[in-house]
C-alpha cells in the first residue's frame, strides 16, 4: 500500500507545477516591405514603366560589395589590356601607308576596318563576361525574387530588418536596362522605393554600383 503521505506530496507538487509561471515565448520581430514602381528611362529622357522581367532582393553584405569590386577591377584590368593590343595593331596599320607594295590606300583601310570590328567585338564580349560575372555574384545573394507587375511595380513583404538591394536587368534590342537600389530596413518599417533605370549599349558596362 502506498503511504498516504507519498500520494498528498505527489498531488502538491502537481499543483505547484501546474501553477509556476511558463517562459514567455521570445517574441518576433515585426516584418518590413519594400515596394515601388520602376521605369525605363530612354535616350529622349522619357520615363515608362517597365513592365518586364524579374525583380531580385539581394542581402547587402560586405561580400557581395568585395565580390563586386573585384569584378570591376577584373573588367577594367580586361579593357585597358585590350586597348593596348589593339592600339599596337592600329599602329602597324598606319605603318602600311609607308609601304610601296600592292594598293597601300586598300591595304590600310582592310587592316583599319579588322581593326574597328574587332575593338566592337571584343568590347562586347568584355560586357558580357562582366554581366555574367556579376550574375553569379548577385544569385549567391538573392532572398527574394517577384516578376514585374504590368504597370511596373514589385513588392517584397516579410522582411526582416536589414540591408538589401533591389536589382533588376532586362535586355531589349541593342542595349541593356539595369535597376539597383539599395534600402535599409528597419524593424516593421514598409518603404517605398521607385527605380528608375538607364541602358547602356551592348558593348558598354558601366559596373557601377553604388
Amino acid at each position: 500500500m502506498v503511504p498516504r503521505r507519498f500520494i498528498a506530496g505527489l498531488a502538491i507538487a502537481a499543483v505547484l507545477t501546474a501553477a509556476a509561471p511558463r517562459p514567455a515565448r521570445a517574441q518576433q520581430a515585426p516584418r518590413g516591405s519594400v515596394a515601388g514602381t520602376a521605369y525605363l528611362i530612354t535616350p529622349r529622357g522619357e520615363q515608362r514603366p517597365a513592365a518586364i522581367g524579374t525583380f531580385f532582393l539581394l542581402r547587402d553584405t560586405e561580400a557581395l560589395r568585395a565580390g563586386l569590386a573585384a569584378v570591376c577591377q577584373g573588367q577594367r584590368r580586361a579593357a585597358v589590356a585590350v586597348e593596348d593590343s589593339l592600339g599596337r595593331r592600329q599602329r602597324e596599320v598606319g605603318d602600311t601607308m609607308q609601304t610601296p607594295i600592292g594598293d597601300p590606300w586598300t591595304t590600310w583601310w582592310e587592316a583599319e576596318t579588322d581593326v574597328r570590328d574587332a575593338r566592337i567585338e571584343t568590347r562586347i564580349r568584355l560586357a558580357a563576361r562582366g554581366r555574367a560575372a556579376v550574375r553569379r555574384l548577385l544569385a549567391d545573394a538573392a532572398v527574394d525574387s517577384v516578376p514585374a507587375g504590368p504597370d511596373g511595380s514589385y513588392r517584397f513583404a516579410g522582411l526582416a530588418a536589414g540591408r538589401y538591394i533591389v536589382f533588376g536587368e532586362w535586355t531589349g534590342g541593342p542595349a541593356t536596362w539595369r535597376w539597383w537600389q539599395p534600402v535599409a530596413l528597419a524593424d516593421g518599417e514598409s518603404l517605398t522605393r521607385h527605380l528608375r533605370g538607364s541602358g547602356e549599349a551592348s558593348d558598354q558596362y558601366s559596373c557601377s554600383f553604388p
